[in-house]
């Protein structure tokens, strides 16, 4: 009799051990589940980089893709990565030819025209705009700049293949006196015209070489610009000027 209640209780305790250990599992099954769920309810950006734009409010309902007529938001946010920002631009279809990826070329924007970025072209489109007549090229940025927003204004000069940033055709040069320092920045003052008044403007420059009383600007200038020639001391940024008839 004791070997047969042996037996039975060998027996329960096995069935006791199954029974935790289905029931272990089920609770694995649901705490993996819960995690899942949990994991859903995080939304996670597709790359590093910015938010430029909430596109969704607390309370609305967002929707993967959207259709007509409906209510629903189809995105969260708009994000942008500023290490990628690069150039789109319409190149007529009887000069693409003259276009090739990789070749240098000059970003120069509106917001920032005396300031050209160096850039390479990336890739040409391969498809043409029969409207226009166009080719579209994306041009990149050589080093990503603080200064430079997406959906920015400006224009692109191509520039042959190995050729210099700054050829000598395109040089900018300005007169050795007009070159200061002010506040441990070397530079020239500009001339601006704001509204009926004359001021001067002080633009930072990196000169480079000298040669016949004239200084080669690599950075700073554009060209064009209209500089005051051995400035006083006093000259400060802002001040009004009147310029002479000639000069």
């Amino acid at each position: 009799a004791e070997a047969v209640r042996a037996g039975l209780d060998a027996e329960t305790y096995g069935s006791r051990v199954a029974s935790a250990e289905a029931a272990a599992a089920g609770a694995e099954a649901s705490l993996r589940e819960s995690r899942a769920r949990r994991d859903i309810a995080f939304i996670r950006a597709p790359f590093g980089g910015r938010v430029l734009r909430k596109e969704a409010e607390v309370g609305e309902v967002i929707a993967p893709a959207t259709t007509g007529g409906s209510t629903t938001r189809g995105a969260l946010l708009t994000l942008a990565d500023f290490q990628t920002l690069e150039m789109e631009v319409d190149v007529f279809e009887r000069d693409v030819s003259l276009v090739e990826p990789g070749a240098p070329c000059r970003i120069v924007l509106d917001a920032y025209p005396r300031e050209p970025f160096p850039g390479r072209v990336r890739q040409v489109v391969p498809t043409a705009d029969r409207q226009k007549a166009t080719v579209q090229v994306k041009v990149s940025f050589d080093a990503p700049d603080p200064r430079v927003l997406p959906e920015m204004g400006g224009k692109v000069v191509f520039l042959a293949a190995g050729a210099l940033a700054s050829s000598e055709a395109d040089r900018v040069t300005v007169p050795d006196a007009a070159l200061v320092e002010r506040g441990g920045r070397r530079g020239v003052f500009l001339v601006v015209k704001e509204s009926s008044d004359e001021r001067v403007k002080f633009a930072t420059v990196s000169a480079g070489e000298s040669s016949g009383g004239r200084t080669t600007v690599k950075e700073g200038l554009a060209g064009g610009e209209r500089v005051v020639l051995s400035p006083p001391p006093a000259l400060e940024d802002g001040d009004l000027v009147t310029v002479k008839e000639g000069s």
